[in-house]
């Protein structure tokens, strides 16, 4: 070391070899500690990320917000927190288990229904989108898909919970509406799709719930939420089936008449023409004692309606046939 510091011409800033090498000696021990610090650095940040996206925690220390504390599961982090998330899932009683004082979050903090709890998870990942441990994120998000889907194939694993039940419960709510909700069912589909599964029986429930309601629905009452999720039915694959699929207690015959029963067929049965034979004209009771203005603005009113309608349901048979 002594013939390298002799030859190094930044040597010269020192009185002596000897001085050099005990500066060289101290400042190494000082660049180790710090790379020890960023490594720790590190960690925590992804302990405190995990923390905040699964509200679950392995710490015993005091914490700001509610957490739900394993403290059998070891230490978290990115290789423990998926069995730490499957502990979590199986809790009977999370309030039971949860640390922090404050109040704001801790419903969700505790919340015990297991769809809702991973589906909120998967939320609180999307809004952490631009995190730069954006590979810590997609793997949480990776762990929840895994998750529901062993819920809803396996609801006995979970304390008498109806994990079906609770996945209508989201889905009837913001499916097609809310695009959050929307990329969540997108990569469950994906992944019972590559699994080679099922749909969910929640699926077929919604649908069947929707058809009814459009069937009560006319053309100026028309619901354009209950199309927004035939959209979304129409342009999954694994979906797409249920909008010309007839009820259970429908048969169908040679005249075709059962398919009105269906989605699609009901949406098409929406029209300025009577619903059943031999019905009156909703639209034009009693003709003669009106004025011809009043014929003309019901006219325009339905042609507006039957516009808006049948725009709707061409884009409906375009994501068909793509």
């Amino acid at each position: 070391m002594s013939s390298n510091l002799q030859n190094n011409p930044f040597a010269a800033l020192f009185s002596s070899v000897k001085d050099a090498e005990t500066f060289m000696k101290e400042s190494q021990p000082e660049e180790a500690s710090h790379d020890a610090r960023a490594e720790n650095e590190d960690v925590d940040a992804t302990v405190i990320l995990l923390e905040k996206l699964l509200l679950i925690t392995t710490r015993s220390v005091a914490h700001s917000a509610p957490r739900i504390l394993l403290e059998d599961g070891g230490p978290m982090n990115e290789e423990s927190f998926k069995l730490l998330l499957f502990d979590r899932l199986l809790l009977d009683s999370p309030e039971s288990h949860v640390v922090g004082n404050s109040k704001e979050g801790r419903a969700k903090t505790c919340r015990r229904e297991v769809v809702v709890y991973l589906s909120e998870v998967y939320w609180r990942c999307r809004s952490e989108r631009d995190n730069p441990q954006s590979h810590i994120i997609q793997q949480v998000q990776l762990a929840v898909i895994d998750n529901l889907t062993t819920a809803l194939a396996q609801p006995e694993l979970y304390g008498g919970q109806d994990p079906n039940d609770q996945l209508l419960g989201i889905i009837r709510k913001g499916l097609g509406q809310d695009g959050a909700v929307d990329d969540l069912v997108h990569q469950l589909l994906n992944h019972l799709a590559d699994q080679q599964l099922p749909p969910p029986d929640a699926f077929g429930k919604l649908v069947s719930d929707i058809t009814r309601q459009i069937s009560q629905l006319s053309l100026m009452t028309f619901n354009f939420q209950l199309v927004d999720i035939l959209d979304f039915y129409a342009s999954l694959p694994l979906l797409a089936t249920y909008l010309t699929k007839l009820p259970k207690e429908i048969s169908q015959d040679r005249t075709g008449r059962g398919y009105h029963h269906t989605p699609l067929g009901s949406l098409l049965a929406v029209s300025c023409l009577p619903r059943n034979f031999g019905q009156p004209n909703e639209f034009f009771e009693k003709p003669s004692s009106k004025l011809n203005q009043a014929h003309k603005d019901t006219e325009n009113s339905i042609w507006l309606a039957q516009h808006n309608i049948s725009g709707r349901i061409y884009k409906l048979f375009y994501s068909l046939l793509k």
